[in-house]
C-alpha cells in the first residue's frame, strides 16, 4: 500500500513533514520521541558518570546556536544504532546526532582538529576549505 505525506510549509515549520493520515502521524511522533529519549538517556548516563568521576567532563546536547571552536572527540553509537559525534568546547562535551555519512566525514577530516564552524568538515571533505 502506498502512503503519502503532506509537507507543512509555514514560516515556523519550514520543511517539516506531517502525515495526513492520523495513524501515520502518531507513529511518526512516537518515533521522534523514542529518538529523543535515547539521546537524552545517553547524555544523562554520561553526566551520572561525570558526577562520580572527577575529571570526566559533563555532556550536553548540541544546540543550533552553538559556535566554535570545537575539538572533535569521537563518534559514538547510540543504543538505537544511530551515530552521534562528541565535540569538546571548553570543559564540556557536546553530543550531536548525525547521519552515518556525516559521522564518517567527521572521523576522516576532523580527528584532533579544532573547528571554528561545523561546516568546515563538509568543505574539507569536498577538498576546499573556508576561511
Amino acid at each position: 500500500m502506498l502512503r503519502s505525506a503532506r509537507f507543512i510549509h509555514s514560516h515556523g515549520n519550514e520543511g517539516q513533514v506531517t502525515f495526513e493520515n492520523r495513524n501515520l502521524e502518531a507513529q511518526r511522533q512516537v518515533a521522534i520521541a523514542e529518538r529523543q529519549y535515547v539521546l537524552a538517556d545517553y547524555i544523562a548516563r554520561r553526566n551520572d558518570r561525570a558526577a562520580r568521576s572527577p575529571g570526566f567532563p559533563p555532556h550536553r546536547l548540541f544546540c543550533p546556536t552553538d559556535r566554535g571552536p570545537f575539538v572533535y572527540r569521537g563518534r559514538r553509537t547510540l543504543r538505537d544504532g544511530r551515530p552521534a559525534i562528541v565535540l569538546q568546547q571548553g570543559d564540556s562535551y557536546i553530543v550531536k546526532p548525525v547521519t552515518l555519512q556525516e559521522a564518517e566525514a567527521f572521523a576522516h577530516v576532523a580527528r584532533r582538529a579544532t573547528l571554528q564552524r561545523l561546516e568546515h568538515v563538509a568543505d574539507r571533505e569536498r577538498g576546499r576549505e573556508r576561511s
